[in-house]
């Protein structure tokens, strides 16, 4: 979800436990959880039916031959002055985003500067958490007494959301273990929880935009920031590798999380190490059609639900023009400042995000661009 635009989170109490989890004294068998997609399809806007089947271990998947950089880079630009329009916008399903295998920081910058979003793929490959995350027990052992802050409801654009300070082993065990995965939630809390008279059933719980690395540096040991959080794209300002200039969250949830339709000011890197995630990007220019939000907390949020668009009071979210891709374990996606997204969990994900560089997003430039709903 994008900056500054959820409602200020509850501050975040620590809370000191006697008990220590023990799992490391005994072996234990892996809890990996639901993060496997046997097939899905879907269909894009542009009409494209991709189908996706996946009954390899996901190593093995990206262990295979990426797109070469090189040939990538001929090929894009060649399709770049094919694909647009006079007044250089992107025509109507004529873009596709690309995946390119490990591009050295130099073929990055390039990426950058043609301001289109591309998936790296095998950029996670090296990190520790893409082994040791699909164990929920390793969670457990690292982790599963501290205290997070979890959304509660299906966005937070919802009247019902809320949120809730929770431990990590009541999170997993209310939304995400497997031996929850096949409950209703209402059967997933009485199975697992004590619930107070009166209290409230969620649909779906969301650790969404949380600094989980600065607050657990066992889970921090475990990423590594991207290099490319120095390239710059030729905007003013730029990122740092050390971390210094970098923002890291965490956003880890069950199938079926949601982050609405919204764009970031910075560069965005999203990095998925667990599961997989339907990723659905329009174009800055398309801002007018998008409906941002008015309200300032939230204008950098669309009003469109674009999983079931209401055209009666969005007309021109017809007009709009998306491209769609699927985020497998070990992808990395480059989301350009501006580029509004709308991402929904297809299994259990893990994802980490790296917002770096200039607020160069076009509708902080462009008074056009700004809301007027």
């Amino acid at each position: 979800s994008p900056p500054h635009s959820r409602p200020p989170l509850h501050k975040l109490a620590e809370m000191l436990h006697a008990k220590i989890y023990s799992a490391n004294k005994k072996k234990i068998a892996p809890q990996l959880w639901e993060t496997h997609l046997e097939v899905k399809e879907w269909e894009g806007r542009a009409g494209s039916e991709i189908s996706v089947d996946i009954n390899e271990s996901i190593a093995d998947e990206h262990q295979k031959g990426g797109t070469a950089t090189g040939g990538a880079e001929k090929r894009r630009e060649s399709e770049k002055l094919q694909n647009q329009s006079a007044d250089g916008e992107a025509k109507e399903g004529s873009f596709h985003i690309e995946r390119v295998r490990l591009p050295s920081i130099f073929d990055f910058e390039n990426l950058m500067r043609q301001k289109v979003p591309v998936i790296i793929e095998g950029a996670v490959l090296h990190w520790p958490a893409f082994h040791k995350w699909r164990d929920l027990n390793y969670i457990r052992e690292t982790c599963g007494f501290r205290s997070i802050p979890v959304e509660l409801g299906n966005t937070y654009l919802d009247q019902t959301w809320s949120q809730q300070i929770m431990t990590m082993n009541e999170f997993l065990d209310r939304f995400v273990s497997p031996r929850t995965a096949g409950l209703t939630p209402e059967q997933a809390l009485e199975a697992t929880t004590e619930r107070p008279p009166g209290s409230q059933r969620y649909k779906v719980g969301y650790l969404a935009q949380h600094n989980l690395f600065d607050q657990i540096p066992a889970l921090a040991r475990d990423i590594m920031t991207p290099d490319y959080c120095i390239c710059t794209g030729g905007e003013e300002g730029c990122g740092d590798a050390d971390g210094d200039d970098v923002k890291t969250n965490a956003w880890f949830g069950p199938k079926g999380t949601v982050s609405p339709l919204h764009y970031d000011p910075q560069h965005n890197l999203l990095a998925q190490v667990v599961g997989y995630k339907r990723v659905r990007l329009f174009w800055p220019h398309d801002t007018p059609n998008l409906y941002p939000n008015s309200t300032t907390m939230l204008k950098n949020t669309s009003l469109v639900d674009v999983e079931n668009p209401d055209l009666l009071h969005y007309p021109l979210f017809a007009k709009a023009k998306e491209v769609s891709c699927l985020l497998r374990p070990g992808d990395m996606l480059y989301i350009p400042p501006g580029m509004w997204h709308h991402i929904r969990a297809l299994t259990g994900s893990f994802s980490v995000s790296f917002w770096f560089g200039a607020h160069a997003a076009p509708q902080l430039k462009n008074p056009k661009l700004q809301p007027t709903v």
